[in-house]
Order: structure tokens, then sequence, then C-alpha cells
């Protein structure tokens, strides 16, 4: 006779998942690809750091003004469809660059318009994203599935940006932008067989403005952490300097490839970074630690931006040291930003009753929209009006007044009694520092 250890937990979803890793895995490649390509497109032909952020202004502002359509497609036709068709669509739409490529037709512009349509697509899929993986995930299981996600994401993206550089000067834009629209087809065919076997979502309550509005004026933690997670993404848009940072130090494409890599990689450290910390000791000194490397790291990455503009003769000592000063500035940056941006997401978790939590999630979702452009087009003024050393410099400025004004406040106190409480679900965080976002 059997007993409950020997029975077998059916896992109808097992294949399926597997193909979704896959798939995330491999349109993170091509993005990253697609991504440095359409960095040294538009900053070769128009020499604007401004102008070069605009990619993510055109990706943002179309997934920041569509929750409600995505909520509503979503509820109507259920997770599973709608992000098939959105990945469909997206794949799709990526090969209008190959023929705006092969006519001659392929400039700023009319790439900065392929990724106004691209955002439509990505931002009609958001709301499915999870729905996804909830599906998809082994009971139980949908932190571990959260987890491998984002690795599978960081790592390629890491080697899209890293073979970028490669594939540009090999095969040229035309092809790097077939791969990319290729790149989808794992994503639809994790889903594809799943669309007649999983019923269709019920509509969900949805969270009026005005209740999140509440919410705000009433929990001092909730607005605090959403002004400061703000701050931290604002301060992630100092990676629309890269393209000129790279060019100033070698006209070799790897140079962008590897800085670009190098931005991705300072997430990977946080979870060990995180599980380190003891919440008895209090948060607190750890965010500070972070905030120290932080502006630090974006110092020493403006110091390195002032002498190469500087330098009349690029000597090669000079060369490799400028090269690996700002590969270090570069990741210390991405584990302090991302290091603070997990905990503040926690604290959201951390700090919102089960009634409010959608909605307020909901609106913490939308920040990376809103800060990332802001704080790019800002930099890139501000390296085009003044100087590249004195754009990257900006952010670390800001970092600096809030290492010294924030400790004087008494929102220090609210923040170390909700931070050292373990929140009832995992908060999921967006990558700092990396552009919008990228995979689903």
């Amino acid at each position: 006779m059997s007993t409950p250890d020997d029975v077998q937990i059916v896992d109808p979803f097992r294949r399926s998942r597997s193909t979704y890793l896959v798939g995330v895995w491999a349109h993170s490649f091509g993005f990253g690809l697609m991504s440095l390509a359409s960095y040294l497109v538009v900053y070769d032909q128009t020499k604007s750091v401004a102008a070069t952020g605009l990619i993510v202004v055109a990706m943002s502002v179309p997934q920041f003004c569509l929750p409600v359509v995505a909520t509503r497609c979503t509820e109507r036709w259920g997770g599973l469809a709608v992000y098939f068709w959105s990945t469909l669509l997206s794949g799709l739409i990526t090969l209008l660059p190959v023929g705006l490529a092969l006519t001659g037709s392929l400039t700023p512009a009319t790439l900065l318009l392929f990724y106004v349509a691209l955002g439509v697509t990505f931002g009609i899929g958001a709301s499915s994203a999870l729905l996804v993986r909830i599906t998809l995930a082994a009971p139980g299981k949908l932190p571990e599935l959260n987890g491998n996600r984002n690795v599978a994401w960081a790592i390629a993206m890491a080697m899209g940006y890293l073979l970028g550089s490669f594939a540009y000067s090999l095969l040229g834009v035309t092809w790097i932008f077939i791969f990319a629209a290729v790149s989808y087809v794992p994503s639809v065919l994790a889903v594809r067989p799943l669309l007649r076997q999983v019923p269709v979502t019920a509509p969900t309550s949805r969270e009026k403005t005005r209740d999140v509005v509440k919410v705000w004026k009433e929990n001092g933690r909730i607005r605090a952490s959403m002004v400061l997670t703000l701050m931290c993404f604002a301060v992630g848009g100092y990676s629309v300097v890269l393209p000129a940072l790279a060019r100033t130090i070698s006209s070799n494409n790897f140079v962008l490839s590897s800085l670009e890599a190098t931005t991705v990689l300072g997430g990977l450290a946080v979870t060990a970074m995180i599980k380190r910390v003891s919440p008895d000791k209090g948060w607190f000194p750890a965010i500070r630690r972070q905030n120290f490397l932080v502006m630090s790291s974006l110092f020493l990455l403006a110091l390195v931006a002032f002498v190469e503009t500087s330098a009349v003769h690029h000597h090669v000592v000079l060369l490799i040291l400028s090269v690996v000063a700002a590969h270090a500035a570069i990741l210390g940056a991405g584990v302090g930003l991302n290091f603070n941006g997990t905990v503040l997401a926690t604290m959201v978790m951390a700090s919102t009753g089960d009634k409010d939590r959608n909605g307020v999630l909901a609106a913490y979702n939308l920040i990376p929209l809103l800060a990332v452009p802001i704080g790019q087009e800002v930099i890139g003024l501000v390296a085009d009006q003044v100087s590249l050393a004195a754009g990257i410099a900006l952010p670390a400025l800001v970092v600096l007044v809030w290492v010294r004004v924030f400790p004087r406040t008494n929102l220090r106190r609210e923040f170390e009694s909700v931070l050292s409480k373990e929140p009832e679900g995992q908060a999921q965080s967006h990558p700092v520092g990396v552009g919008s976002r990228t995979t689903r």
C-alpha cells in the first residue's frame, strides 16, 4: 500500500515552464543585441546623449499609459491569450526595422517610432506576465520561478550586450533585428499549447485611483518608499551616458558592449547580499552603505569621463586605467542601486494591507516607467549642454544630498520599523540602471 510520501504530484506545466524560461533567455538575449545596435545607430548619427535617452522614453510612455487597457484585456481574454498575442505581435513589429534598414530608411526618428510601437505591445502584455508565471509555477514555487526568470534575464542581457558589438560589426543592424524578432518564438511556443487547456481568468476587483491616493496620503512609509524608489530609478538613468563615454574612450564597439553588460551584472549579487544582512541589526545602515557605494562609483565614473574628454593623447596605460575604472564604477553603482531597489520593494510589500496591496503595487510598478525616462533626459541634457562628466556627476550629487538629509528626518524611524518585518509575499523589484522593462 502506498503512503503519502510515495504519491507523485503531477506537474502538467513542467515542459511549458522550461520552454518559458528558454523564451525569457532568448528574447532577452535578442533584446540585448537590439538595444546595443539601437544605441549605436542613434548616438553615432546624432552625437547627442539626450537623443539616445529617447529610446527609453519611446518605450516607457506607452507602457505608462496602458495599465488599464492591459488589465481589461487580461480580464476579457485571459492572461495566457494576451501574453501569447502581445508576444507574437512584438516579434512581428521587430521585423519593421529590417524593412527600414533594407530600404535605407532606418534613421533615429524611424527607430524611435518602432520603439513606441514595441512599447504599446509591451504595455498591453504587462498585466498578463505575472499571471503566466502564476499559471506555470509549480505549487508553492512562484518565488523560485521568478528568481529563475530574473537570472535568465540578467545572463541573457549581459551576453546580448557583450556579443552585440561583434554582431553589429560582422553582420550589420539588419540581421540583428531579424534575430531579435525570431527570439520571441520560444515564448510563443511556451504558451500556445495551454490556450485551450487553461480557462479564462475571472475578472479581478479594480482598485480605484482615489483609494490608492488615500493610502499615499495616510501611509507615510508608502509615500516615503515610493519617493525614494523614484529617486533610485532616476539616478539609475545615468546609463544613458554610456554610448558617449564609450566613444570617448575608444571607437571600438566592444567598449560599449562591456559597459552595458556590466550594468546588468550588479543585480546578480543582490540576492546573496540581502540574505547576509540581518534585519535585527536594522536595514538602514546597509542602505546607507549602498548609497555611499553608488555615490562614490558615480563620482569615479565622472572622473573617468573628465579625464577622457580632457586628454589630448590617449596613452595605452591611460586607456587601460579608464576602462578598468569605468567597469568598476558601473558595477558598484549597479550593486548599490539594485540592493536599495530590492529593499524598497520589500518595504512597499510589508507596509501595505491586503485590501490595498494590488492597487499600491500597480502604482509602484509604474515608477520605473516614469523615473527612468525623466532621469535619462535630465542627465542627457546636462551632458550635452555642459559636459559628459557633469551629466554623470549630477546623479552622484543627488545621492549625496539624500545621504546627508535623510538621516535627519522623521522618516528614518518609520523605515527602520517596517524594514525589520518580513513581507507576506515576495517583492517583485525591477532591475535598476538598465533602462525600461525588457522582458515579461
